[in-house]
């Protein structure tokens, strides 16, 4: 119940900061934050999350295709799709490369500047290529331990 209460409360946190963020936004931030824990005394994100690491390791679907997706493409194959979210925010938020390039808080930034998501999307990656994402996304992916 505790996860499902912190998945729909970050929804509602985070609509009210980007209303119209991209699907794998929202859903990847808020399956990364039902994943949460509180050790001692002190909260811990950033934790795996055993059932979609195990997916997104069979097939990761193209990040050009993946990161314009519209809600009912991502719900048709809703498992594979919400494991991809999370894995890519964690990589966003915990890899060398997301760290070092800031990525996350260029799409955040994005997001919420620009109500056009193909905008804020080439906001965001700026000069990054969205193939060299890609192969850094799916070396991350592939090290993961779960």
């Amino acid at each position: 119940m505790l996860q499902t209460a912190r998945h729909e409360g970050f929804h509602q946190y985070l609509d009210r900061i980007v209303p119209n963020a991209p699907i794998w936004f929202n859903e990847g931030l808020a399956v990364y934050y039902e994943n949460a824990r509180v050790v001692r005394g002190k909260w811990v994100d950033g934790n795996l999350h055993a059932n979609y690491l195990a997916r997104v390791k069979s097939r990761l679907v193209p990040l050009e295709e993946f990161l314009k997706m519209r809600q009912p493409a991502f719900m048709k194959d809703a498992a594979q799709h919400y494991g991809q979210a999370w894995a890519f925010i964690h990589f966003l938020r915990h890899s060398k490369y997301g760290r070092k390039t800031k990525l996350f808080d260029r799409f955040w930034k994005a997001f919420q500047a620009h109500p056009s998501y193909p905008r804020a999307l080439k906001q965001a990656l700026g000069e990054t290529s969205i193939n060299e994402v890609e192969t850094r996304f799916a070396a991350y992916v592939t090290r993961l331990k779960g």
